[in-house]
């Protein structure tokens, strides 16, 4: 008699060889319009990107830019204030030296004064 568990045995391998034959197809065919479509889309895409991340890149340098010229100001305005600050100290030295020198002029005339 025949064993019913044989039964149709060749028949299911054929079947899954046959899916796993296609599936694999598939997959293959998948993968290559995938890519096809990657590369496609790049074409567009990735000009626009580098556009894009240039533009970002230029746009960081410009601020550094900017933040070195602010910095450069600041240093500037702060050199000038100092050199203010400098000058006017100079002025106040000279100034009392002046009257120093003016009160030992006066003290040497009252001297001269007195010795005559």
């Amino acid at each position: 008699m025949c064993n019913s568990s044989n039964i149709g045995a060749p028949h299911q391998s054929a079947i899954s060889y046959s899916y796993s034959q296609t599936s694999t197809v598939v997959l293959l065919v998948w993968i290559f319009f995938a890519c096809y479509e990657m590369c496609y889309l790049s074409g567009y895409f990735l000009p626009a990107i580098v556009r894009c991340c240039y533009r970002a890149r230029e746009e960081e340098e410009e601020e550094e830019e900017e933040q070195e010229e602010e910095e450069e100001e600041e240093e500037e305005q702060e050199e000038e204030e100092e050199e203010e600050e400098e000058e006017e100290e100079e002025k106040e030295k000279e100034e009392e030296e002046e009257k120093e020198g003016e009160e030992e002029e006066e003290e040497e005339k009252e001297e001269e004064e007195e010795e005559e």
